[in-house]
């Protein structure tokens, strides 16, 4: 016999042993059933409900239920009389509701194999699904509302009996997607995949949600081997003459698993037998080089390069694979000047391929960062980016961006005002915009930099509300240094040694960064600045690859300054540091933690707790 406290517990959790998922919920929806009922009995039976009088409770049960049939109603009474142990009641209560109400028989029946299940009566069960599966064959449509009932109460093999004894009786019902979920619920993975491969190849259109489907499966920890059995399956089909659909999913599984190569293998083994426009390969590529897999992505660009300049995507690919070359030097430990002198004399050859305007803003750009800020050539880079200001052909948007471009190289070469001027242009040019607020914010960073931080504070104010958060979150704490550094103190001595500092380091002029921010050590010893300083060198030592010299000063700024409104970010940084660079991801977790335990209303927060749960090995939608 059921001890009390274990039907409480039961039928508090109903949805594990399959009962109601709507419930009894006290307080709940009360006046929508008294009204439905139309009586003051209801009040009273909940009350007593709520006290755990369940024998009270039925008696006004008893009294309603000849009224009328409510499914709140029939909550109230079937879980009262399972709280009282008194099973037989219980099942005739379901019986009656069967008998009397129309549309949620599936449930009820559910319900029924509850109360045999906790009886024990498995002969009981069998009898009431070859009671349900004659219901089947006379009515097949009714598996829909059956099975969905079954499924949602925690009975995915009595569901799936249902639909398969369905699917016997008539051709016209289809449960493909409901025994799909049924088999990864039941972990039956291989037949789960079978399924999908079904569904794909009987109807294309199931592509989308089979995606979805297949990206909820790995999310939640799908092991290789069975990724490994999809993929072979997928393989068997296309090699039978299956569907083009299915090469599209192969595709999609290997790009999950980030498996670049096989996708590529893949999309270029259908190429070749089926020369397409070659849109799926560039899809492949700009994922590849999002995700920083340079290589993958250099050698589907060169593909589509190599198939002629026939492609719509050609031109697109000869530029966009001479980005990916300087995306991975920027990355590397180890580049060489040789190495950007050879990608400036491929920027030159490609030249010679761009048929026409659309893609010469993103070559000028392009061939402009190389030769100023990688080869010291800021003439030549001047010179590449004026020569689009007079070609009729090129769009305004791409005028503007080159314009912020050559701000950025006067700026970096000396010549202060003339990049302002062309920062000025572009902000005119597009000022709502967010090509309008970058140049804005720049123009504000120019103006900082040599001592106006009364005028460069009010643009940084204005840009906190900026719709680029990057940009917001700049601006903020630029204003934040400048407020620092000059509210208690009329001597901007130090603000401007170091803006002058700060645009030493843009100019990538280091060791000159380094002599001036020790002089300010020394000179400054005592002024809030001084945590403004740690972080520079911070910066220095990254861009020189100096990562274990950037961890300790980044440790020293957050035990020396704690308070710093730098902690946070010097924080992400460090975590970064750890994650990425040293190889040390319990101790980046730790940090990471701390981060957004710590500073919750930090700009960093919400990244710092995505980084925290993957380095957990949580599963993120």
């Amino acid at each position: 016999m059921l001890s009390r406290a274990f039907i409480l517990i039961f039928f508090v959790c109903f949805s594990f042993f399959g009962f109601s998922q709507e419930g009894i919920k006290i307080g709940v929806g009360a006046d929508d059933v008294k009204q439905s009922i139309g009586t003051e009995d209801w009040e009273l039976a909940q009350h007593y409900y709520q006290q755990e009088d369940y024998e009270k409770a039925l008696v006004y049960f008893k009294k309603l239920t000849k009224k009328r049939k409510d499914k709140r109603l029939y909550d109230l009474g079937l879980n009262s009389y399972l709280a009282l142990n008194q099973y037989k009641e219980a099942r005739s209560v379901i019986k009656n509701y069967i008998k009397h109400t129309q549309g949620r028989q599936g449930i009820y029946y559910a319900d029924l194999v509850g109360v045999y299940q906790i009886e024990k009566k498995d002969g009981a069960v069998n009898e009431l699904m070859e009671e349900l599966v004659e219901k089947m064959n006379a009515n097949p449509n009714l598996a829909y509302s059956f099975g969905d009932a079954f499924q949602k109460k925690g009975y995915p093999n009595l569901a799936l009996q249902i639909y398969e004894a369905a699917e016997a009786v008539s051709g016209s019902v289809n449960f493909d997607y409901q025994k799909s979920q049924i088999f990864g619920e039941l972990g039956q993975i291989e037949s789960m995949y079978s399924m999908y491969v079904k569904m794909v190849v009987q109807n294309p259109n199931y592509m989308p949600t089979i995606k979805q489907l297949l990206g909820m499966s790995f999310n939640q920890g799908i092991i290789d081997e069975q990724v490994g059995f999809f993929t072979e399956l997928l393989v068997k089909e296309i090699q039978a003459g299956g569907p083009a659909t299915l090469n599209e999913l192969l595709v999609f599984v290997f790009i999950r698993q980030e498996n670049y190569t096989g996708a590529f293998l893949q999309l270029k083994a259908l190429d070749k037998r089926n020369p397409g426009n070659k849109s799926d390969l560039y899809e492949l590529a700009k994922v590849c080089q999002s995700n920083e897999a340079y290589e993958q992505a250099q050698e589907i660009y060169r593909y589509i390069i190599k198939a002629g300049s026939d492609y719509a995507y050609y031109e697109l690919a000869l530029i966009l694979e001479l980005e990916t070359s300087q995306q991975q030097l920027l990355k590397s430990n180890d580049t060489q000047k040789s190495d950007w002198q050879s990608l400036e004399l491929r920027y030159q050859k490609a030249f010679k391929h761009l048929k026409g305007t659309p893609y010469l803003a993103d070559w000028s750009m392009g061939l402009a960062d190389v030769l100023a800020f990688r080869l010291g050539k800021p003439d030549s880079a001047v010179s590449v980016l004026k020569g689009l200001f007079s070609n009729a052909m090129v769009g305004e948007k791409a005028i503007a961006l080159a314009k912020i471009k050559l701000g950025d190289i006067l700026l970096f070469s000396g010549d202060r005002w003339e990049a302002i001027l062309m920062y000025g242009q572009a902000e005119k040019a597009f000022e709502q915009s967010p090509i309008g607020q970058e140049a804005k914010f720049k123009k504000a960073k120019a103006a900082y930099y040599v001592g106006d931080f009364e005028w460069a504070q009010s643009t940084f104010n204005v840009l906190k509300e900026s719709t680029s958060k990057l940009i917001a979150n700049d601006a903020m704490s630029y204003s934040l240094l400048i407020t620092d550094n000059t509210a208690l103190d009329t001597n901007t001595e130090a603000l401007e040694m170091y803006a002058k500092a700060d645009l030493l380091l843009y100019r990538q002029q280091y060791d000159s960064v380094n002599t001036l921010l020790s002089r300010m050590d020394i000179a400054f010893g005592d002024h809030p600045i001084l945590d403004d300083v740690l972080f520079m060198q911070v910066k220095v030592h990254v861009e020189l690859r100096e990562y274990l010299a950037a961890a300790d000063k980044l440790e020293t700024l957050l035990t020396t300054y704690p308070k710093s409104i730098l902690a946070d970010n010097a924080l992400y940084q460090l975590a970064g540091l750890y994650e990425v660079e040293l190889a040390q991801k319990e101790k980046a977790s730790e940090l990471y933690q701390q981060l957004f335990i710590e500073h919750t209303d930090s700009f960093f927060a919400a990244d710092a707790r995505k980084r925290f749960r993957e380095l957990r090995g949580d599963v993120l939608n």
